[in-house]
């Protein structure tokens, strides 16, 4: 599992990917979670009221995953986008405040936020 890890290592991710290379199998599978959209509004909204340091330096979209990721060794077999609220409204102190915000959430990501939502969650399955 990747959680937020692997492109925050942009500089050494062909290092990471050659690593991971050698050690999976055929049909071994990567999971990487919480991958920055490029077209992703919290992302644009951040860099406008906090400046550039406070967002994701590298944004992706799937053509700039597949490329990273090898198509002679690596397919992406699922993705989905999610997020359509900023991850910081979220809080692990009130579960009804999560509860709504998790429904919220999931309303707008079925609304015209749909292609702007924040990461993406992608499946990766080394050929």
């Amino acid at each position: 599992f990747a959680i937020e890890y692997v492109f925050h290592i942009w500089k050494e991710l062909q290092k990471f990917i050659r690593e991971l290379d050698r050690v999976l199998k055929k049909n071994g599978e990567i999971f990487i979670f919480m991958c920055p959209r490029k077209f992703s509004y919290i992302e644009h909204l951040v860099r406008i009221l906090y400046g550039q340091d406070k967002a994701h330096e590298n944004l992706f979209d799937l053509n700039k995953i597949k490329n990273v990721f090898s198509p002679k060794k690596f397919t992406i077999s699922n993705h989905k986008s999610y997020l359509a609220l900023p991850i910081t409204l979220f809080s692990k102190r009130n579960g009804l405040f999560n509860k709504v915000y998790l429904f919220f959430d999931y309303l707008l990501s079925k609304t015209i936020l749909k292609p702007f939502l924040h990461f993406y969650r992608i499946k990766i399955v080394k050929n």
